[in-house]
């Protein structure tokens, strides 16, 4: 695959991702204004559990399934592995809604502060579930390449979320009750739709033989996944426990918004970025395309990081009662650690194609732990500040060191664009300082001192020099094209 075809499938894949995430931050405005402040709060705690349940549920089958899907579909055995690793998944979300039901309501009830604990917990495992399965399946079109497929998947996906959403909460007005249901209706039709269309060209086996291999490869991934949530998420059960749901909802609405950043970036570049090493191990190129890979994705976070920020200042006010009006700030507190998500995915993504998925599985736990004690000490003293604080450190100290050992692991280390990285780095740190300067200044000061920074830089980049001839080639080429198409349509036809 060319640098080209791997832009190309990043494209689609973040049109498809961004429109199965587009839902959820189109909902906050029905959130925010239809539920109160605690009901949010209550919701945003259960969608976090949510996230930790899908990652205890896969236990690692989806990236299992796209490291192997090559080796199997030479073998044509490929029915065999879809089906154990869906079937390893049931397994996996059977014990851990029992063990969920059975032992940990009464530590849920004090986090959630709420009597109805035993149906919403019953419907949060529902949910993490149906919404478990339909990624995994998602995955054998990654694999095999089938960008569009996934996209229109992931878009059907979003508009079924939305209005089944929408209709449960704003018309029904059946509450926090009523977007778990919807959540649960909408991923189990996806699930639906995708597993008739993948088992009918695959076929459906199961190997119990094929087991132990799988979950070698895969056990390891649910400590690094649970580690790398944990610095994410922890802050929002903590926060429950010490500041209560209020504070909870506010944090989660800067979360939402600083997280459209691996949403947008981070996330369409693993998606492709995974099928394109796992399969091309023996291809000559591929440790030169990846170092010139981890530039662009670098660049790509650093300039969305802009946009993100931005449009965050503008957007709050309007989707959200002044209530919220604290959100922009912490959200910019934790763009920092969501711009590090892409260097995490680009370093576990080298492990694992060396089968050392081991190594971010301890570094991820010890990040974990580290998160979770500064969230204790620090929540406490400063709140949502403390929490986001936690929350970048350890990420950024944990995904950098991942990404270090996996560029060793990987071999790559004379690859890799060091000089390119720092300015780029250097930038980054000078935008974030100037927004905690200009956010408190009036409207028309901030937008106009945030573009004057971007285009500074830009021009700066090209003056130094940052970028090479054929970048420059192609960025001539697409500006050329896109005013051609502008041209055109703007010419009346006889």
């Amino acid at each position: 695959m060319t640098l080209k075809l791997f832009a190309k499938d990043a494209t689609i894949y973040a049109v498809g991702n961004i429109g199965l995430r587009a839902a959820a931050l189109l909902l906050t405005p029905v959130y925010t204004y239809c539920l109160t402040v605690s009901e949010y709060g209550l919701w945003a705690t259960l969608q976090t559990t949510i996230q930790i349940m899908l990652i205890l549920f896969t236990m690692g089958m989806r990236e299992t399934l796209l490291r192997f899907t090559k080796e199997y579909e030479e073998d044509n055995r490929l029915g065999h592995l879809i089906g154990t690793t869906t079937l390893v998944i049931v397994c996996g979300a059977l014990g851990v809604s029992a063990v969920t039901l059975l032992l940990l309501l009464p530590v849920l009830q004090h986090v959630l502060h709420t009597d109805n604990i035993r149906n919403l917990i019953l419907l949060t495992c529902a949910a993490a579930l149906v919404q478990s399965l339909s990624i995994h399946l998602m995955s054998y079109y990654r694999a095999g390449r089938q960008a569009i497929k996934f996209m229109i998947t992931g878009l059907g996906a979003a508009v079924l979320l939305f209005t089944a959403t929408f209709v449960a909460v704003y018309i029904l007005k059946l509450g926090v009750q009523g977007v778990l249901w919807a959540y649960i209706a909408s991923y189990a039709t996806v699930f639906v739709l995708v597993a008739a269309d993948v088992f009918s060209r695959t076929g459906f086996g199961v190997s119990p033989s094929i087991v132990p291999r799988l979950l070698q490869f895969g056990a390891p991934l649910i400590v690094s996944a649970a580690g790398q949530f944990t610095m994410g998420g922890a802050s929002v059960y903590l926060l429950s426990y010490f500041a209560g749901l209020e504070v909870v909802a506010i944090y989660s609405l800067s979360y939402k918004f600083a997280s459209i950043l691996p949403i947008v970036v981070a996330l369409p570049f693993q998606l492709a970025f995974q099928p394109l090493v796992f399969s091309n191990l023996n291809n000559p190129d591929i440790r030169q395309k990846t170092g010139r890979l981890l530039t662009y994705l670098v660049l790509a976070s650093t300039f969305m990081s802009f946009f993100l920020v931005v449009g965050t200042h503008f957007l709050l006010p309007l989707i959200a009662p002044p209530a919220y009006a604290a959100a922009f700030l912490v959200a910019l507190f934790l763009v920092p650690a969501q711009a590090f998500s892409g260097i995490h995915g680009f370093g576990e993504t080298l492990l694992g194609a060396v089968k050392k998925t081991h190594i971010a599985a301890f570094f991820n736990a010890g990040g974990a732990i580290v998160c979770v004690l500064l969230n204790l000490v620090l929540v406490p003293l400063l709140g949502w500040y403390g929490a986001a604080i936690a929350t970048g450190v350890s990420l950024i100290a944990v995904d950098t060191t991942e990404a270090g050992i996996g560029i060793k692991e990987f071999k790559i280390g004379g690859e890799i664009e060091w000089r390119r990285l720092i300015i780029m780095g250097t930038g980054f740190v000078a935008f974030l300082v100037l927004s905690s300067v200009l956010y408190t200044m009036p409207a028309i000061v901030f937008y106009c001192g945030e573009t004057a920074f971007c285009l500074a830089s830009l021009a700066v980049l090209c003056v130094i020099p940052f970028f090479y001839e054929n970048e420059k080639a192609v960025f001539r080429q697409m500006t050329q094209n896109l005013v051609a198409r502008v041209r055109a349509q703007r010419t009346p036809s006889c």
